[in-house]
């Protein structure tokens, strides 16, 4: 039977897997469009101009156009 860990254990091994593969990780509000980056991700190395990203269309405008279909097509997928 597996435990589950506590929500502060679960962060924390986000934030050091986070750390590790030097990747970001955000909440969006979609229908507010606000961005939320988690406990200064943004602000890592390399990801410093991700901190002013605060909307989703802020967030579009910084990816290639091919991309961003992709982007797109899975987010209407979901939200559909």
């Amino acid at each position: 039977m597996q435990r589950s860990m506590d929500p502060a254990t679960q962060l924390d091994r986000l934030r050091a897997a986070l750390a590790a593969s030097g990747d970001v990780a955000y909440e969006w509000d979609m229908a507010a469009d606000e961005i939320v980056w988690l406990d200064g991700s943004a602000s890592a190395d390399g990801a410093a101009v991700l901190s002013a990203v605060r909307t989703g269309e802020a967030l579009h405008e910084r990816i290639h156009p091919d991309d961003l279909v992709c982007r797109l097509e899975a987010l209407s997928g979901l939200y559909a």
